[in-house]
């Protein structure tokens, strides 16, 4: 018992003695880290560095990538396609299919489409995207949604596109990769025969107050 209390006595006087050290006048505090200061109250920024140091081409050859049909723009190659099937109103569907999907600086866009199956959009890795779908029910004729994996600012590492919307998907400008890889689910599974590219001069009589987005993101009509 006497050890244990010298020892509880070396303790006392060890915080005693270190309280009062800190506490004297005129001891120079150490200066606050600027970083600290900088984003006190507030998130932090991410530094423009890309997370990972693989290039789009790297990226197309590791993942066999294709170009996208019909102009639509990216690089994509299927990697399932459920082997059961259901029964939908335009007949019958796989369950469900997934792609890997990779747009950049040269091919930076999705042009605006619809599809007649749910599509869940995932997001990997690379800049964030802005995913487009136009409603005439908002200002502007469009809702936008970023996937990307800052969560925290707000971006959306999944995001659900309701069948039957017309939308379009886009890199953001400005990121440090130069490119985005995603990942799209569909259900019931994609099929070419449930796909619809946006006719320009169609979209912009349903939607004109996306007349920019519209022009920028279909193929001329002429």
């Amino acid at each position: 018992m006497t050890a244990i209390r010298f020892l509880l006595f070396l303790l006392l006087a060890s915080s005693l003695f270190l309280e009062e050290t800190l506490s004297r006048p005129g001891r120079k505090k150490g200066k606050p880290s600027k970083n600290k200061d900088k984003c006190k109250g507030k998130i932090c920024p991410k530094s423009k560095k890309c997370s990972v140091e693989y290039t789009s081409e790297q990226i197309q050859n590791q993942l066999a990538l294709s170009p996208q049909a019909g102009n639509q723009g990216g690089y994509l190659v299927q990697t399932y396609r459920s082997t059961e099937e259901v029964i939908t109103e335009i007949g019958n569907r796989t369950a469900g299919t997934h792609i890997y999907y990779l747009i950049d600086e040269s091919s930076p866009s999705d042009l605006y489409h619809l599809l007649l199956s749910d599509e869940v959009w995932h997001f990997y890795m690379g800049d964030p995207v802005k995913i487009l779908e136009l409603n005439n029910n908002v200002s502007g004729h469009i809702v936008e949604t970023v996937l990307g994996d800052d969560i925290i600012a707000g971006q959306n590492i999944t995001h659900v596109v309701e069948r039957n919307t017309w939308f379009a998907a886009s890199r953001v400008d400005g990121g440090p990769c130069g490119w985005s890889l995603v990942g799209t689910t569909v259900s019931p599974g994609f099929e070419f025969e449930d796909f619809q590219a946006g006719n320009r001069t169609e979209l912009l009589s349903l939607f004109p107050e996306a007349e920019l987005s519209i022009i920028s993101l279909t193929l001329n009509d002429e």
